[in-house]
């Protein structure tokens, strides 16, 4: 199971490994919760909200990779084949949306986490919610009683 958070000064990403990360700009970010208290992360260790969505955890380098190799080789099919490595390369895209895993994803701020089962509640992202939840700060502020 792995954390990944994004620092909120100059958004360099950081794989947690501890409880606390320093950032090279000197920012330093504090787990607030510990996500590992089961299978599923139900509430962000980074900011404190419960607004998460999944993502399937797919390379986006590749992603693009394969787009533009197939956008390439468009221009040297002869004739009424020229779509077929479009087709080709949305098969490939197809298959490894069915293998490969999920990772649950703060709407917040933007940790990914790993090898947790989604809950119920969790979906795929929503631009909607996301644009809401843009206006929420973080870390979330704890009421006292």
């Amino acid at each position: 199971m792995k954390t990944i958070i994004f620092c909120r000064e100059c958004d360099l990403r950081h794989i947690m490994e501890e409880a606390a990360v320093v950032c090279e700009c000197g920012h330093e970010t504090k787990i607030l919760n510990d996500p590992a208290t089961g299978p599923e992360v139900k509430v962000c260790a980074i900011c404190g909200y419960e607004h998460l969505h999944l993502r399937k955890e797919f390379p986006r380098p590749l992603g693009m990779a394969i787009v533009v190799v197939a956008a390439i080789s468009m221009w040297w099919m002869p004739g009424k084949i020229f779509w077929l490595p479009l087709i080709i390369a949305s098969l490939i895209d197809m298959a490894l949306y069915h293998v490969l895993p999920w990772k649950v994803v703060c709407y917040v701020c933007s940790s990914e986490y790993s090898g947790y089962q989604p809950t119920d509640e969790q979906a795929p992202y929503d631009l909607e919610t996301a644009t809401e939840h843009q206006k929420l700060r973080w870390p979330k502020k704890t009421s006292i009683v």
